[in-house]
């Protein structure tokens, strides 16, 4: 299903898949979280029947911001990485489209959904967006391990807790046992 002949198949995390179609020579940006970028689509069911497209007559490029979530996520990772005038063909599961509900009536649920995509613009996001988008990452990206350290780091406290009570209630120990013997 997603080899096709003289292309090659990419198939990418959680099952989806990526066919090249075309790509220029000459490619200096590439589409990254944070950046507007304007895409023509058809998209279609495995049956081949097109459910929307944006080269009907009246139809525009759509626009979208991506690393936003107001696409679906095949299309936040098919797009990633795409350089203006290139044409790739996606193939999307359903729980990387619209999921078991679907997009009735144009949608079944628990469809596969086929786009044939082309990056018509890029426009970067601002350096500050791009800067946030980083910072929140890296958030991401340390927030388990910082939050293992401070885990790690409250056993330890407690652990040297103990041992200084245990170390307390030995010395307490031994000074009752002086005491009674000076007593006796």
């Amino acid at each position: 299903r997603l080899k096709e002949k003289g292309t090659a198949s990419f198939p990418f995390n959680r099952g989806w898949a990526m066919q090249p179609k075309h790509k220029p020579e000459e490619c200096y940006t590439v589409a990254a979280d944070g950046d507007e970028v304007t895409i023509h689509y058809t998209g279609s069911l495995e049956s081949g029947a097109v459910f929307d497209s944006s080269r009907r007559p009246g139809r525009y490029p759509l626009p979208f911001v991506l690393g936003q979530g107001r696409v679906i996520q095949g299309w936040e990772q098919g797009i990633k990485g795409m350089c203006v005038g290139e044409k790739r063909k996606l193939i999307i599961p359903s729980h990387l489209g619209y999921g078991k509900q679907g997009l009735p009536p144009a949608i079944p649920g628990g469809a596969t959904l086929i786009f044939e995509t082309e990056l018509v613009s890029i426009k970067p996001g601002s350096a500050g967006d791009n800067i946030e988008a980083k910072i929140v990452s890296l958030i991401r990206v340390l927030a388990i391990p910082m939050a293992a350290c401070m885990v790690v780091y409250q056993l330890y406290k407690k652990y040297q807790r103990e041992e200084q009570d245990k170390v307390a209630a030995k010395k307490e120990s031994k000074e009752e046992r002086k005491t009674k013997k000076k007593r006796n």
